[in-house]
């Protein structure tokens, strides 16, 4: 199921069908984590999930 959403979520970002709001920026911004991110989502594996308790 997981793999779906993945697929789902690289193509939207491929055909530029999302919005980065001020909000996200900045949380992005909060969590030290690079807008470069994106790119990691497009070209990234999956190595291992866990499941919270």
């Amino acid at each position: 199921m997981f793999e779906r959403e993945c697929g789902i979520i690289q193509r939207m970002l491929k055909e530029k069908q999302y919005v980065l709001t001020y909000h996200a920026f900045d949380e992005m911004i909060a969590d030290d984590l690079n807008p470069g991110i994106l790119r990691i989502i497009l070209h990234g594996a999956i190595i291992r999930t866990e499941m919270d308790k």
